[in-house]
Order: structure tokens, then C-alpha cells, then sequence
């Protein structure tokens, strides 16, 4: 795994999915932390396009732990919004063709949890 600021634990994942070692992409060794990266990477580039939407300076952003990530006055929000994009990863590797609506449904309800998340984030405004 990179040195990406990886926004969720598998605690994070497994409140909202109870048994997530029984979801596709399971590594006895390291748990979800690949589906975590791939999750962090959708949620720090969607927070890149609102900090350059709307935030003071429209300059390239970049990720920056130390400084970019305080401008989110709400970071639960974040954490949320990425265990949730790892169950949409994970219900998207679907395994048996009998649970396809299951599964679909799933997916779809984590994807709205992911974007309502994302929806409620909010910048700090510097003074």
C-alpha cells in the first residue's frame, strides 16, 4: 500500500456491514485495506473538486494531511463517505449471479450513502 492518507479503518467498514471478512476483496493478512486505499483515492478527488469549486483559493489542490484536510470543518463526513464507497467496491465484485438484485440494491444504497456523505461535507472559511 502507498503512503495515501487513507481515510477509514475497517471498524468504520464493519459498522455499517456487519462480517465484512465475508465481502470479495477480504485479505486474511490485511483486511480491506486495498478497497480502503482505492475508496480514500474517490473521496480525496472528489474533495479536491470542491475545495476548487469552493474554496478561497482556486489554485491546484493538492493533498496535504497537515493542511488541506483542516479545511474540512466535518471529517467524520469523510470517513463515512469512504467506508461507504469500500462497500460499494466490494458489493461491485459480485460473486454469485442468483444475488445480482441483491447486490445491486446494495450497491446502489451504499453509492447514495457516498454521495449524501459528500454532499454534507463542509470547508472551513479562513478569517
Amino acid at each position: 500500500m502507498s503512503t495515501l492518507t487513507v481515510l477509514c479503518d475497517d471498524k468504520d467498514v464493519d459498522a455499517l456491514w456487519d462480517g465484512i471478512e465475508s465481502l470479495p476483496g477480504w485479505d486474511k493478512k490485511y483486511g480491506l485495506a486495498k478497497l480502503r486505499e482505492e475508496a480514500s483515492i474517490k473521496v480525496l478527488r472528489e474533495l479536491h473538486c470542491i475545495c476548487r469549486r469552493t474554496g478561497p483559493r482556486r489554485q491546484s489542490w493538492h493533498v496535504n494531511p497537515d493542511e488541506d484536510l483542516r479545511r474540512v470543518a466535518n471529517p467524520d463526513q469523510l470517513r463515512t463517505a469512504c467506508a461507504h464507497w469500500v462497500l460499494v467496491f466490494a458489493l461491485g465484485r459480485k460473486t454469485n449471479a442468483e444475488h445480482d438484485t441483491m447486490h445491486r440494491r446494495l450497491h446502489e444504497y451504499h453509492e447514495a450513502e457516498y454521495r449524501r456523505a459528500m454532499a454534507s461535507v463542509v470547508l472551513k472559511v479562513n478569517p
